[in-house]
């Protein structure tokens, strides 16, 4: 008896989810559940190096929303989910050392389309 309890509401339970985006349509489309980055920014010593984490950081900025995450592997992935057009700005500690303006994302049938880029820094 107990066991029927917990099925029926269960069972109810995945019915009445819907799917990623309600999305699967005759192309057989099947959306993840996955959150991809607007932005996806690397950064790279020019001889090749990734540099070491927490050294640069990335903000992006559309209108009033702003998002700001430290480098780390290499990489930093922003505003997930989210289409925009953004202002892109890689900092070190002291400086402004590379920026990009009006980067447009734009939203696919499931995700954002990930705008990537990669910066070449001189070691210091």
């Amino acid at each position: 008896m107990r066991y029927r309890a917990l099925m029926l509401p269960l069972l109810i339970s995945f019915l009445l989810l819907p799917g990623c985006d309600s999305h699967d349509d005759d192309d057989g489309l099947a959306c993840t559940l996955e959150a991809r980055p607007a932005i996806s920014v690397t950064v790279m010593i020019d001889s090749g190096e990734t540099p070491e984490d927490g050294v640069y950081d990335v903000t992006v900025t559309d209108g009033p929303y702003s998002e700001t995450e430290s480098v780390v592997d290499g990489t930093a992935s922003l505003a997930h989910e989210r289409a925009g057009t953004y202002h892109i700005q890689v900092t070190d500690d002291q400086n402004t050392i590379w920026t990009m303006d009006d980067v447009e994302v734009t939203r696919g049938d499931c995700h954002v389309d990930t705008k990537e880029f990669t910066v070449l820094v001189e070691p210091g």
